[in-house]
């Protein structure tokens, strides 16, 4: 339950002042009965795992004229074309290669390899929740994927459900058959166990993970808050401890971290308030001191977060409209933010260089929707966004 603040304080971003800025179960008695319960279930989803052995795959083999960089030095390709789901997410293996999953009629993962994006099918039949949201995607220290997502049980509940993939194909687990689940991210460890936050309709905002059982379906869930949430995010410190972000019903930005010691199983948490938000979703990022950064919108501008000087402050970096449903966040190399949003008509990328903000345009892209961010070990950023012509990727050409 949230405590540690009061939940009716807002904090107002400031206006930077920048020439160089350019705009162009131990708590929720209830609950954890509940999770206990189908926890145990052996017939309601719990623990129980399928191999999907689909290896149907999808391969765009012409590239076209998307080989080479744009007028503002980006590298565009498509993914899938045609129309898509609005929920994607993307991640970097070590090599720098690329990796998208996506809703389109299923879920759907792809690889991008030697220039040719290759697509394969994680759950064909996940019965998509109408109005809700929820897909995201992580890699394991060995690059096998971890994919999360929201999937339908019953015309009205909303199970969590993830999957792994290796050489053999998916295995395939779902949790909780009777949730409510309405929004959804994870993150994975050192050792491959699956962290992940999602808001649900009638428990709130909540933590759950598999710990003790990276390899198979034991799920193990904890509370944040019992308030509603939406924009749920969540990352990991350098010692794996959680930290999450999320807006609450009544446009409260919320940060959340997981204490040290105790049941890792499940972790009790702290709060605080960042600021007053708009109802998209939020990121979170942490950087190599533990300090962790939070980018938002509000009052359709984008805000960026730290607490570093021991209080949140808040402060505006991108002038909008943001028309995106979210905004993206993820660290350089030398521990600067770096937000993806969509504006009017276009991608664009906000950085921060020296303690200055920049906002510059990747692409065209006339779609209101979902981006996604990831920086890669060599500081190379890749996005992936949707517009008319289908799901897109976005890698910089040269990075200064």
């Amino acid at each position: 339950m949230v405590t540690s603040w009061s939940r009716r304080v807002m904090r107002y971003p400031v206006r930077m002042k920048s020439s160089a800025l350019v705009i162009g179960c131990a708590t929720m008695a209830s609950g954890c009965a509940r999770m206990s319960a189908l926890d145990g279930d052996a017939g309601g989803g719990i623990g129980d795992a399928d191999t999907d052995t689909d290896t149907d795959t999808d391969t765009d083999t012409d590239p076209g004229d998307d080989v080479e960089c744009n007028d503002e030095g980006w590298t565009l390709e498509t993914i899938q074309d045609g129309k898509v789901g609005e929920r994607h997410s993307i991640a970097v293996a070590t090599d720098g290669t690329p990796t998208v999953a996506f809703q389109n009629g299923g879920i759907i993962y792809a690889r991008r390899d030697s220039g040719t994006w290759t697509s394969e099918t994680v759950d064909a039949e996940y019965g998509w929740a109408n109005g809700r949201s929820g897909l995201s995607l992580a890699l394991r220290t060995d690059g096998s994927p971890v994919v999360v997502w929201l999937r339908e049980t019953d015309g009205k509940s909303t199970a969590l459900a993830h999957a792994v993939g290796s050489a053999e194909g998916w295995a395939v687990f779902r949790h909780g058959d009777e949730l409510t689940a309405t929004d959804s991210m994870h993150a994975v460890d050192a050792e491959g166990s699956l962290r992940a936050i999602f808001a649900d309709e009638q428990l709130g905002t909540m933590h759950c993970n598999n710990v003790l059982d990276p390899d198979g379906g034991t799920m193990h869930f904890s509370p944040i808050t019992t308030e509603r949430a939406t924009g749920v995010a969540i990352a990991l410190d350098s010692v794996g401890l959680a930290h999450a972000s999320f807006r609450l019903d009544y446009g409260l930005v919320v940060y959340a971290s997981a204490r040290a010691g105790g049941d890792a199983r499940v972790p009790e948490w702290t709060t605080e308030s960042v600021g007053a938000g708009d109802s998209i979703g939020t990121s979170i990022a942490v950087d190599a001191l533990d300090v962790a950064h939070v980018a938002y919108k509000y009052e359709g501008d984008v805000i960026h977060a730290t607490d570093e000087s021991g209080a949140w402050v808040p402060e505006i970096v991108a002038e909008g409209p943001v028309r995106s449903t979210n905004v993206a966040l993820a660290l350089g190399a030398d521990g600067e933010p770096n937000i993806a949003y969509l504006g009017t008509g276009e991608l664009r990328l906000v950085t921060r260089s020296g303690g200055a903000w920049s906002d510059e345009p990747i692409a065209a892209a006339s779609t209101p929707g979902r981006v996604a961010l990831v920086i890669d070990a060599a500081d190379g950023a890749h996005l992936s966004f949707v517009d008319s012509s289908g799901l897109r990727y976005a890698k910089a050409c040269l990075r200064e």
